[in-house]
């Protein structure tokens, strides 16, 4: 509000007249677009992008040069998913498979490591073939690994490693990890006895789309 004074003479009176202020034209309404919910079957841990390191798949193509496993027939087995159906490699038949060998995704101790080998397995999703996982634990963690990280493979159990210790799959990290490619005839055609989490399904992908050429 403004307010005019002034002094009426010869009086001497103050007179104050109040005005009322200004009205300020009206702003527009500020339109806030609304964010959408993300769909319930979203995968529900947001992994960091993981970096790959520069030598990832010269490290990867060397050791994939000493395999002595392509070319050969690969070990038949039979193993249980994280519902307790039994799964056989003979099921596959007339399908490229992808054979994955993996730690537990949820080391303790090295959230990093965790993080490459969840973010290599959520990606596996994006290979146009049958995935099957392989992982040294019991049915009821692979059901939550695969709630937990939205996987839609084949998560089979192998605690007591025996199809690891099948395929000369250690217990050590960097023997633990490895990745066979068997073929439609059964036959293994590329196998990584040592793999770099960070970028991994992208590289097997791009073998098999070759390939496939």
């Amino acid at each position: 509000m403004r307010v005019n004074a002034w002094i009426v003479a010869p009086l001497g009176i103050f007179v104050a007249c109040a005005q009322p202020a200004p009205v300020a034209p009206p702003r527009p309404p500020v339109v806030v677009a609304a964010t959408p919910s993300p769909p319930s079957d979203a995968k529900s841990v947001i992994l960091p992008t993981q970096a790959v390191p520069a030598n990832a798949a010269t490290r990867e193509d060397a050791a994939r040069a000493t395999s002595l496993f392509v070319g050969r027939p690969a070990p038949e087995f039979t193993a249980i998913d994280a519902h307790g159906a039994p799964h056989a490699l003979a099921d596959h038949r007339g399908r490229f498979v992808v054979l994955r060998f993996f730690v537990a995704a949820d080391l303790p101790d090295c959230v990093c490591d965790a993080n490459a080998e969840s973010d290599s397995l959520w990606r596996m999703q994006e290979i146009d073939a049958d995935v099957l996982a392989v992982g040294p634990f019991a049915p009821a963690k692979a059901e939550a690994l695969a709630h937990k990280y939205g996987l839609s493979f084949t998560l089979l159990c192998d605690a007591d490693r025996a199809l690891a210790q099948l395929y000369d799959a250690g217990d050590a990290p960097d023997a633990a990890r490895q990745t066979f490619v068997i073929g439609p005839d059964g036959s293994i055609e590329a196998h990584w006895p040592t793999i770099v989490p960070q970028g991994h399904a992208a590289r097997v992908k791009a073998w098999l789309d070759a390939r496939r050429r």
